[in-house]
């Protein structure tokens, strides 16, 4: 019988929940880049001559980062509420809080491009 305070990991985070996390934080932020990206290139046409395209990038902008964001906060958490001790079991969380931050910094310099660079110049 295995005793409930031996587990590596805490009571509140189950395994298959840590394991969601740490996936999601992994995937998230580079996949809502790529969705970013792809989205900003295709509505340059549609939105040239507009006077409101710098709000639609930014509302584009921001739905990005409420996808990337969240999987740095779960790698956090992860990393900072395991109880193990060894470099193996943070490895995961860091490069998921890394890929959030990387990835969400790229969206915001290229939210910033997008303002300062008009996108209907020929």
């Amino acid at each position: 019988m295995s005793n409930e305070d031996d587990r590596p990991y805490p009571p509140s985070m189950h395994v298959g929940q840590r394991g969601a996390a740490l996936a999601y934080g992994i995937f998230a932020p580079p996949i809502a880049w790529l969705l970013h990206l792809v989205a900003s290139y295709a509505i340059v046409e549609p939105m040239c001559g507009m006077s409101h395209a710098w709000l639609v990038h930014t509302a584009m902008t921001a739905v990005a980062l409420l996808i990337a964001i969240p999987g740095g906060v779960l790698a956090y958490r992860s990393m900072h509420t395991e109880e193990g001790s060894g470099a193996r079991s943070r490895l995961l969380p860091t490069i998921a809080l890394a890929n959030s931050v990387l990835f969400s910094l790229i969206m915001i310099l290229s939210w910033t491009a997008a303002l300062v660079v008009p996108p209907c110049t020929p």
